[in-house]
């Protein structure tokens, strides 16, 4: 005779049901979302995030740890659909602003008061999601004042409090209770009065501060796809900080240094922020010591490209780039519709001879993605130095692709993907 099943495992099982029931639900919301060109734009971003209903309390809210969002079913599952699409397109741009990583938001304040960033970072989202057209939940914080502010800019406009610096201690993130507010109930218990984090609707950052595997390549590739998915028409919201990650406004040597990190294991020490580029969340870290860097930097030599000014502003760049490491292989090639000269150069080696350029035909760039992932090689970093006038790679084939433009080369939108960087005219160089 089977055993009568004891009041423990039927809760337990009940438990699990509403969990599968809560997470169909959930999957059905990101569907629709798909399919609304209003809303195809966080859906395509959302897809990446594993859904997780939970019940245990431990989350109070809603939260994310950069691959998953947490639902806590005692106060998601009475929320209306539309409640849900912003809990969820809320949770799912911490991680494209890449506030969930060690080196994101914290690093990008200097280690300062995390909970002060943290309620920072949601002001920015939900006035990001109002202008995109989602309704921001009741009680969630909204302020049209620091409207086209970087959380860095809103952080040092909040007013300081003794209750954020207590609550950031630790790992700096607070966790939200039953009723959807932040440590303390909202109560305002510990904070000083006026502070926002004492009431309102919070998220719970509390599982923030992990390393990212790529430091944000992957969610660079995945905001083009959600702008592709979305015909081009990116949300009013979403618009300037798409812009400003697909096609950076810093000066193109910069970015080119920041990527070249970024490609390498992140065991380093960043060094304080360059004030110049406070605003812009722009950290160039330090000389990377114990690290080799690998890179293949093509040069177009086609009949379209007009060599002279810009190989020799691209070449003083790359060598920068390599001298940030203590050690590094450059694989610099001439291409055009085939790699016609390759030279390799190591650490100490003179990078002068780049500057010699053999060709003068037509163009393939997918030449030069077979080129690089011959006999297994991945290098960190594939730089085309080019006009961008011939046909597009079916893919990125998993490399990190840089393309540095000359500047009056093809439109940037028209990069099919990797991160597109462009010269300067010659007069402002």
């Amino acid at each position: 005779m089977a055993a009568t099943a004891t009041a423990t495992e039927t809760d337990t099982e009940t438990d699990n049901e509403r969990k599968k029931k809560f997470e169909k639900r959930m999957s059905s919301i990101r569907g629709k979302m798909l399919l609304n060109p209003n809303l195809v734009f966080f859906g395509v971003l959302c897809m990446n995030l594993e859904i997780r209903a939970v019940s245990d309390g431990s989350i109070g809210t809603a939260g994310t740890d950069g691959t998953r969002v947490f639902y806590e079913l005692d106060f998601c599952e009475k929320m209306s659909d539309e409640e849900l699409i912003f809990l969820t397109a809320h949770e799912t741009l911490h991680v494209a602003l890449r506030h969930t990583w060690r080196k994101g938001l914290a690093s990008r304040l200097g280690g300062r008061d995390k909970a002060r960033a943290n309620v920072a970072a949601d002001y920015v989202i939900n006035l990001m999601l109002a202008k995109s057209g989602i309704r921001v939940l009741e009680g969630a914080l909204l302020d049209e004042k620091y409207d086209g502010m970087s959380t860095e800019k809103v952080y040092s406009l909040l007013p300081e409090c003794q209750g954020c610096s207590q609550e950031g201690d630790g790992d700096g993130s607070q966790e939200g209770d039953r009723d959807g507010r932040s440590s303390g109930g909202g109560s305002g218990e510990g904070h000083q009065p006026g502070c926002p984090a004492s009431r309102g609707f919070r998220d719970n950052h509390g599982m923030w501060g992990k390393d990212e595997d790529d430091n944000g390549l992957t969610w660079r590739r995945n905001l083009a796809a959600a702008k592709a998915a979305a015909a081009g028409s990116v949300p009013a919201g979403m618009k300037d900080y798409v812009d400003e990650v697909l096609n950076p406004q810093l000066p193109w040597l910069d970015v080119l240094k920041d990527n070249a990190m970024a490609s390498t294991p992140s065991d380093y020490a960043w060094e304080r922020p360059n004030k110049r580029h406070l605003w812009d969340g722009l950290y160039l870290p330090g000389k990377k010591a114990g690290i080799r860097f690998e890179a293949d930097f093509y040069i177009d030599v086609s009949g379209s490209m007009d060599i002279r000014t810009d190989i020799a502003l691209c070449v003083g760049g790359v060598q920068e780039v390599a001298e940030l490491f203590d050690e590094f292989r450059l694989e610099v090639s001439n291409f055009e519709c085939a790699v016609t000269s390759t030279k390799v150069f190591e650490t100490g080696d003179d990078l002068e001879p780049m500057r010699e350029v053999v060709g003068r035909g037509g163009t393939d760039f997918d030449v030069c993605l077979e080129h690089s992932l011959r006999d297994g090689r991945k290098p960190n970093q594939v730089i085309i130095l080019t006009d961008g006038y011939a046909s597009w790679p079916p893919s990125d084939r998993g490399l990190n692709v840089v393309w540095v433009v000359t500047h009056n080369g093809r439109a940037t939108e028209e990069f099919p993907f990797g991160l597109v960087l462009r010269l300067p005219p010659p007069e402002t160089t």
